[in-house]
């Protein structure tokens, strides 16, 4: 099975709103990389919105494996989140978190009008987003003699490949960010200058 190489997400957070028969929806979208991220952010909003009577939350998160959660917070089951879900499915990105926050304005909408609304609300926040493509990276840690610096420094800059850390000394080492689609080819490159190298995983 191939890999994953690139995935769609949102570049920063973003708003939205809707409004139904008096009833408030703001909805906020956010990038994120884990459920645990999302967690704090609906902590925060709670702190925020505290006199809001749902905060309504979902998620899709992981690249290999994506997990996708919701939750109706309160509200009646799956009139909520999953359509905040359905939304963020619809425009195919993960790492992205979801929240709308309700405010109650006297006259409930039953369960259509609420999936119409959680729905409507999260559709247009991430209207507003920017959806970028991300490029999967392999990480790769490179051992060396302190000789061979030029080299490695050679390869790294005429790859434009990411420097994420390095140390200098009698041994020196240099972890590298690689795209996906070229980790076989800086491979070849790191075995031709004859340096010690070690794929170890890959990171966003």
């Amino acid at each position: 099975m191939a890999r994953k190489e690139k995935y769609l997400t949102i570049s920063s957070k973003v708003a939205g709103f809707f409004k139904d028969r008096g009833s408030k929806f703001h909805a906020f979208a956010y990038p994120v990389k884990t459920k645990e991220e999302g967690d704090r952010i609906k902590k925060a909003l709670e702190k925020e919105f505290h006199d809001a009577r749902h905060i309504v939350t979902a998620g899709a998160v992981g690249v290999e494996q994506t997990l996708y959660y919701c939750s109706d917070d309160g509200e009646p089951p799956n009139s909520s989140g999953p359509p905040v879900l359905r939304e963020i499915k619809s425009k195919n990105v993960i790492n992205v978190f979801v929240a709308v926050v309700r405010y109650f304005g006297g006259t409930k909408l039953g369960i259509p009008g609420l999936i119409n609304a959680y729905g409507s609300a999260a559709q247009d926040a991430l209207a507003n987003a920017v959806i970028v493509e991300k490029n999967l990276k392999d990480k790769i840690i490179v051992n060396y003699e302190y000789d061979d610096t030029a080299k490695v420094m050679t390869l790294a800059n005429r790859e434009k490949l990411e420097i994420i850390d390095q140390e200098f000394g009698k041994a020196c080492k240099m972890i590298l960010g690689v795209e996906m689609a070229k980790t076989a080819k800086i491979i070849k490159k790191l075995k031709s200058i004859q340096v010690d190298f070690e794929l170890i995983e890959w990171k966003e």
